[in-house]
């Protein structure tokens, strides 16, 4: 658990601060932020068994992406995968608790 809370603001830490943002002193902003977001759902697609799951990776990094280029910090796109991960591994576990039918 803490782990998947931890790893969001390394991930967006790698990947908007020390990628997107650096790469957009070179490129674009926009085209540092489509190479960003491509780079997390590729390093996610691994594990992904679901469309509904890449369509969420796809959201979360367009969202972080657009945040992390207008506000040019990655507290606020951490902020938001945090919350993220921690509201899925919460559901995750209460159905777990659920009894099967």
């Amino acid at each position: 658990f803490t782990a998947l809370l931890t790893g969001a603001v390394i991930e967006e830490g790698a990947i908007r601060g020390v990628f997107q943002l650096r790469v957009q002193t070179v490129v674009s902003p926009l085209v540092a932020e489509i190479l960003a977001d491509t780079a997390f759902v590729v390093g996610h697609f691994v594990r992904l068994s679901d469309p509904r799951e890449l369509a969420f990776l796809v959201l979360l990094a367009f969202v972080n992406g657009r945040v992390a280029t207008t506000m040019q910090s990655v507290r606020l796109p951490a902020t938001i995968h945090l919350l993220a991960n921690g509201i899925i591994c919460a559901a995750v576990l209460k159905l777990r608790a659920l009894p099967v039918q």
